[in-house]
C-alpha cells in the first residue's frame, strides 16, 4: 500500500512540474492540496442466512481541496486464505464535497456454496479471515490516479441445522385408539446456540396421514448440539382405520415421510430469526 501512495504522490508531483516550473515549497502545496484520503471507516452484514452473506464496506474519503473532486469508479479484491475470491470494478462515480468528507459504500454479497466450492477447508469452520483491496480511481489536476485502500476482517460461515426423524415409540394402546411419541433430532453444527419457536409438520406412514399439528413449545439447542425433540401424537382407530392397528402390531418397518416447518431463532444478533423447511422420507420401526 506505502509503494502505490508512493507512486500516488510522484504521479501528482510529476504533472504539478510539467505545468511550469514550480519550487519545492509549491510542490509540496501542491501534494496537499490534490491528495484526497480515505480509510475504511465501518463493516457492516446487511444481510445473512444459510445461503449468502450481504456485507457492506464504509470508505470515508477526506477531500482538502477548495473544489470538489469526482471519483471515477473503484476496483477490489476480496480475499480468503490469502487467495482471490471476488475482484471486479466498479465504474459508478462520487463527488467528492470540497474541503469536506464523503462516505462510500461497497457492497457485496457471497454465496456460500461458491465459497465451499472453492475453499474445502472452509466447510466446517465458524468464521474464516478475509482481506479487502480497493483501487478508488480519481481524477486529479487533469490526470487518472488510483488511491489504495485495504482492510482485515473476519466473516461468519452459519452452516445449516437439520431436521429428521429418529424413531417412534407406542406408549399405550388400546381397542380404539394408541398414545404415541415421534422423536426428532435436531443437529445445530454452528456456534452459537438456536431456539426452535414453532413446527408445523405432517407424518404420513405408508402413504397414509396419521398425524398433523404445530408445537406449541419452544425447543433450545446448544451450539454444536445435538437435540432430541419429542412430539406427542394420539392415534384414533376409528379415524384412521385397521390399517393403523396392523401397521402398529406388525413389527415391520414402515415407510415414512415427514415434512414441516421450522420457524426459529438464533443468539447470533446478525443471523436472527430464520424459517427452515423440511422434507424426510425413509423406513422407521415402531418401539413399544
Amino acid at each position: 500500500m506505502r509503494q502505490s501512495r508512493r507512486f500516488f504522490i510522484l504521479g501528482i508531483t510529476s504533472t504539478l512540474l510539467m505545468l511550469g516550473g514550480c519550487s519545492k515549497d509549491q510542490i509540496r502545496a501542491g501534494i496537499a492540496q490534490y491528495q484526497p484520503t480515505a480509510a475504511v471507516n465501518g463493516v457492516r452484514v446487511t444481510g445473512l442466512d444459510f445461503d449468502t452473506v450481504d456485507l457492506a464496506f464504509d470508505v470515508k474519503i477526506d477531500n482538502p481541496n477548495p473544489v470538489g473532486i469526482n471519483m471515477a469508479g473503484f476496483t477490489y479484491d476480496f480475499q480468503l486464505q490469502d487467495k482471490s475470491f471476488v475482484q471486479g470494478d466498479q465504474t459508478s462515480s462520487l463527488s467528492l464535497t470540497p474541503q469536506g468528507s464523503s462516505t462510500l459504500e461497497v457492497p457485496m454479497t457471497l454465496n456460500f456454496n461458491d465459497l465451499y466450492a472453492a475453499y474445502s477447508a472452509l466447510k466446517g469452520a465458524d468464521e474464516a479471515p478475509y482481506a479487502l483491496d480497493l483501487g478508488l480511481k480519481f481524477n486529479v489536476a487533469g490526470i487518472p490516479l488510483t488511491l489504495p485502500v485495504s482492510q482485515k476482517g473476519t466473516l461468519p460461515l452459519p452452516k445449516l441445522p437439520s431436521l429428521g426423524v429418529s424413531s417412534m415409540k407406542v406408549n399405550s394402546m388400546g381397542l380404539t385408539s394408541a398414545d404415541m411419541e415421534l422423536m426428532l433430532t435436531l443437529d445445530n453444527p454452528n456456534n452459537f446456540g438456536m431456539t426452535l419457536d414453532q413446527l408445523n409438520y405432517a407424518l404420513d406412514i405408508n402413504g397414509q396421514s396419521w398425524a398433523k399439528g404445530v408445537t406449541s413449545s419452544s425447543f433450545n439447542i446448544g451450539s454444536h448440539t445435538k437435540s432430541v425433540i419429542s412430539i406427542p401424537m394420539h392415534l384414533d382407530f376409528m379415524k384412521l382405520g385397521s390399517s393403523v392397528v396392523s401397521a402398529l402390531s406388525s413389527g415391520q418397518s414402515l415407510n415414512y415421510k415427514f415434512t414441516g416447518d421450522v420457524q426459529a431463532a438464533t443468539d447470533n444478533k446478525l443471523l436472527g430469526a430464520f424459517r427452515l423447511p423440511i422434507t424426510q422420507t425413509g423406513t422407521i420401526s415402531i418401539l413399544k
